[in-house]
């Protein structure tokens, strides 16, 4: 699932809000008890401070042991619980307990600050009730002079109770708006990648093969302008792509119908290509010579040793290779590829222009043959004429005749030699006739 760029980027906006939102919940959680808790401080300091004053006169009359029944009637009058402790920590009154089974609160943190004369305040659990409570206690003063401690406190069970139902609404509360940011987050996701998952399709499908790709550009960020150069980009692969298969057919179609046989030979002598003339002059096909090695197609040692020649030393090559079994001769040119392993291999079957050759020797052959006799008779009649003959008439006029002879059919000679040129040039006109 991380492999999705959607997922990583929606999983790392999902952590950023849970732990923005679990973060401020911690926050509302302890300002609401903050809050809550200054305010009850807020709420029993005030009521302290009208315990005090009326406290007070009882002070200045020395009237101390009527504390304890104004401690209850007050004590009946709010909430909380009521405690007046003289300037000694002897509690002189209490409104839930008998101020003489109490113990000494001069050492009450609360009561140390109210006889320094400051609003004192703490929270801890109370052992004479066994719960957790809030003490507020100020100092009540007679004739200027600090003359006791008026206590109020209150149990936190209320309170806590209270932050616990607002707690839960704040939890609540974290838990539907971190749905929502991740429902947000995923949806932001989605809208960001589908265009990008669009490009990798149109990318995956030109990759195979299907170039006609364009990509609707609906935004003008980062993401559109990619989509509009990958659009740029499809055009441009498009023709490159047709004029390159557009050389391909005409290559194809010039080795198609090229005479002499080419091989495509890779690196490795494995054989790629071959042309409708190589399958002629070696008698083989092409299915069963593209992919395999070189040396099993032709089946010759001395091609092959100039193909791997060629590979080996990356000059281009050239031989004559006879077949014996075959009476074949063939002209072999390999010429290796620039920047690549490989080589381009003709085959030239050469067997036709060697019989030729043969011929055209035998013919010079039989030519010479012919052209001696006639030749060798002209030069012995001249010479004989020329040694006296020339003087007797009648051996003079025999040897004319047979100079004139010899001369007759050398004309002859060269007039068929003149047809024959004819003929093979075409020049020679076609006579039909008919015999009788």
């Amino acid at each position: 699932m991380f492999r999705s760029i959607r997922w990583r980027i929606a999983t790392a906006f999902a952590v950023v809000i849970v732990i923005c939102i679990v973060g401020l919940s911690l926050y509302l959680a302890h300002f609401v008890r903050s809050e809550h808790i200054d305010n009850l401080k807020a709420q029993l300091g005030d009521q302290a401070w009208l315990i005090g004053d009326s406290s007070t006169p009882y002070f200045v009359n020395d009237q101390t042991a009527e504390l304890n029944a104004l401690a209850v009637r007050l004590g009946d009058g709010i909430t909380g619980r009521v405690t007046i402790i003289g300037v000694d920590g002897v509690v002189l009154g209490d409104s839930e307990e008998d101020p003489a089974d109490l113990d000494n609160h001069g050492d009450r943190p609360e009561v140390v600050q109210a006889l320094y004369g400051e609003i004192g305040s703490s929270i801890r659990r109370s052992e004479t009730l066994g719960r957790d409570m809030m003490y507020v206690a100020v100092p009540i003063t007679a004739d200027g002079v600090i003359a006791g401690v008026a206590r109020v406190s209150l149990p936190l069970t209320d309170i806590n109770e209270t932050i616990g139902h607002i707690n839960k609404a704040i939890a609540l509360g974290a838990l539907i708006a971190a749905a929502l940011g991740i429902l947000a987050a995923l949806q932001l996701t989605k809208v960001t990648v589908n265009p990008i998952k669009k490009l990798t399709q149109s990318s995956r499908k030109m990759a195979e093969g299907d170039l006609d790709q364009d990509i609707q550009v609906t935004s003008r960020d980062e993401v559109g302008e990619l989509a509009r150069s990958f659009n740029r980009m499809a055009v441009r692969v498009k023709e490159t792509m047709a004029a390159i298969t557009a050389e391909r057919d005409r290559m194809a179609v010039i080795l198609s119908h090229m005479g002499d046989a080419i091989f495509v030979v890779d690196g490795e002598g494995r054989v790629t290509m071959v042309n409708r003339a190589a399958e002629k002059v070696l008698h083989l096909s092409e299915e069963k010579a593209l992919g395999r090695a070189f040396i099993e197609v032709v089946r010759d040692y001395e091609i092959d040793a100039l193909l791997q020649r060629c590979l080996k030393t990356g000059e281009e090559q050239t031989g004559l290779v006879e077949i014996r079994f075959k009476r074949q001769l063939l002209g072999v040119i390999v010429t290796p590829f620039r920047g690549e392993r490989g080589c381009l291999m003709l085959l030239q079957d050469l067997t036709e222009m060697r019989k030729l050759e043969t011929v055209r020797r035998d013919f010079v052959a039989n030519l010479s043959h012919e052209l001696r006799t006639p030749i060798a008779s002209l030069k012995a009649l001249t010479e004989t004429l020329r040694e006296g003959a020339v003087d007797d008439p009648s051996v003079a006029t025999d040897f004319l005749d047979k100079m004139n002879t010899e001369v007759d059919r050398l004309a002859q000679m060269a007039q068929e030699l003149g047809e024959l040129s004819r003929i093979e040039s075409g020049a020679a006109p076609l006579t039909k006739s008919s015999s009788a």
